[in-house]
C-alpha cells in the first residue's frame, strides 16, 4: 500500500515551485517509484499482485486551500489507472483508495472550526472517518479472492463526501 501524503495551504499566487517540487515528490512521484520497483519485482518473480494507492477526495473534488495536494492527488489518480492497464497483463492488479476526511497530521493545520463545518455539511455521514474504516477496503482490494476481477478502481470511502452537490 502506498500511502503518502504531504500537504499545503499556500495561496495559489504564493506558491513557489521549490514549494510545489516538494509536495509532487512525495505524492506523485515517490508513488510511481515506489510501483517500479514493486511491480518490476512481481513481473520478475511471475507473482500476482495488488498495489493500493491512497488518494484523496480532493483529487476529483478540488478543494480550496489545497491546491498543489489536490493536483498531486489527482495525478496519482491517473497513475493508479494508466498502471492498471499496463499491469493486468502480468497478473497485477492496481488501484486507489479515495480517503474523505480522516483528522490526520496533515489536516489539522488547515481543520478550523468553519472549515470543519463547511467539511461536515459537504459530508452525509455528518462526521470524520476513523482509521479503522479505511481498512476494510483495503483487505478487499489486496485480496486475490474478493478482488480478482478489480483493477483501475477509484474506490471512495468518504462518508458520501462525492456524492455531494449543490
Amino acid at each position: 500500500m502506498n500511502a503518502p501524503g504531504k500537504n499545503s495551504s499556500t495561496p495559489f499566487f504564493e506558491l513557489g515551485m521549490e514549494e510545489w517540487d516538494d509536495i509532487m515528490d512525495v505524492n506523485l512521484k515517490g508513488i510511481v517509484i515506489t510501483c517500479q520497483i514493486f511491480a518490476g519485482r512481481m513481473i520478475e518473480q511471475k507473482r500476482n499482485g495488488s498495489i493500493i494507492n491512497i488518494s484523496s477526495v480532493s483529487s476529483t473534488t478540488p478543494l480550496s486551500k489545497v491546491f498543489t495536494y489536490s493536483v498531486s492527488k489527482a495525478g496519482l489518480n491517473s497513475v493508479t489507472q494508466f498502471l492498471a492497464r499496463e499491469f493486468a497483463s502480468e497478473g497485477i492488479r492496481v488501484n486507489a483508495i479515495i480517503p474523505g476526511f480522516f483528522p490526520a497530521e496533515q489536516n489539522r493545520k488547515i481543520l478550523s472550526p468553519d472549515r470543519i463545518e463547511s467539511i461536515m455539511k459537504h459530508t452525509p455521514m455528518n462526521r470524520f472517518g476513523t482509521p479503522e474504516e479505511l481498512k476494510g477496503a483495503a483487505v478487499f482490494l489486496a485480496s486475490d479472492q474478493a478482488s480478482s476481477f478489480v483493477t483501475g478502481t477509484l474506490l471512495r470511502v468518504d462518508g458520501g463526501f462525492g456524492s455531494m452537490t449543490i
